[in-house]
């Protein structure tokens, strides 16, 4: 998801924009247990 933000093409910026919604629902949920992927997937979290 960085790399897609970071090298904003007029490819990459729907990408993101189809899923981001859905990365910030579950950072936003109020559970802190809730995995949001895009952060798993970038080794943020374990």
């Amino acid at each position: 998801m960085a790399g897609a933000l970071g090298h904003a093409t007029l490819l990459s910026l729907p990408w993101v924009l189809d899923r981001l919604p859905a990365e910030i629902a579950a950072a936003a949920d109020g559970d802190p247990l809730t995995k949001v992927p895009s952060a798993q997937a970038a080794g943020l979290i374990r």
